[in-house]
This record gives structure tokens, sequence and C-alpha cells, in this order.
């Protein structure tokens, strides 16, 4: 070897592996140094959900009529479900709109034994009412097979965002 020049890499390997074994580190840790591997365990572990709390239906005003009970929940994607109890088995259902203080606008028929209906925006019931930015009181009527006519409002619907967002309020 002359002066200024180093061992090869696998000299110092070589000389590596048998200081080890004379040493008294072993045998294995030896052939671990010299193999240079090695094992890693990891342990994943999902994350608990947290359900998502189910929309909490609106009470019903007390100045509602009695017959019809209407309820709203409010699911937050623009859309409000009208729940209808206390209709029995009418011979017809319908529905009908008009902002707070107006005239309702046209009735739309229902399924006679609906419980509930889903509302947007954009349902002709409150487009034929001209509800963009107002409250909406929503009236559902219930026509029995007699004739006797009962009907349930609810006047806590608010539509905002230039007619693009509809909440129970």
């Amino acid at each position: 070897m002359t002066k200024n020049s180093r061992p090869s890499a696998g000299i110092i390997a070589l000389g590596v592996f048998c200081m080890t074994v004379l040493t008294g580190i072993g045998g294995t840790s030896a052939v671990a140094l010299w193999e240079q591997r090695s094992t890693a365990t990891m342990t994943v572990r999902a994350a608990t959900s947290v359900p998502v709390p189910s929309p909490t239906p609106t009470p019903i005003p007390s100045n509602q009529p009695a017959g019809l009970t209407l309820l709203c929940t409010d699911p937050g994607n623009n859309t409000v479900g009208i729940g209808i109890t206390g209709a029995g088995s009418p011979a017809g259902l319908s529905i009908a709109a008009k902002v707070v203080g107006g005239s309702y606008g046209a009735s739309f028929p229902l399924a006679p034994t609906a419980t509930h209906v889903d509302l947007t925006p954009l349902s002709p019931v409150l487009l034929t009412a001209g509800a963009a930015n107002r409250n909406v009181v929503i009236k559902v009527t219930a026509v029995s097979a007699s004739g006797t006519t009962t009907f349930g409002e609810y006047d806590h619907l608010k539509i905002t965002g230039a007619g693009t967002k509809l909440n129970c309020s």
C-alpha cells in the first residue's frame, strides 16, 4: 500500500466482520453486520369514526290548527322533509305554499298514503308561491271519502340565497 492510498471497502468490511467475531460480539451479530439487513414491524390502527347525528326535527308551532301534524326535518343539503301525521286514510292529499302574509298558490296532489314529502327550492309548490328569499307557509290538506277536509300548516320554512337555499327555521 502506498502512503496516501486507502484500503478498499471490501477489505474494511472483512476487517469489521473479523473484529466482531474475535471480540465476542457473536456470529449472529457479525452476520447481521455483514448482510446489512433489518426487519421493521408496524402496527396500523383504524380511527374510530364518529356517527353523524340525525337531523333534529323542528318543533311544531303552537299556533298550528288541529288536524294534520306537519314536522319539518332539515338534513342540510337544501332539501327539507315534511312529515305528515294524523291524515288517517284520506281519499286525497294535497300540498300548497304561500309567502307569509300572502295567498296560497296552486295546490299539488300527493299520494293519499303519503306520510312524507321532500321539498327543494325548485319544488313546483314553492315556485308557484313566488317564494325567493322569504318565509313560507306549507299547507297539507286531506280530504276523506265523505268529503270532510282536514289540514295542517307549517309556517317556519325559509328560502334564502336568491331562492337557492331551503331550511326549517
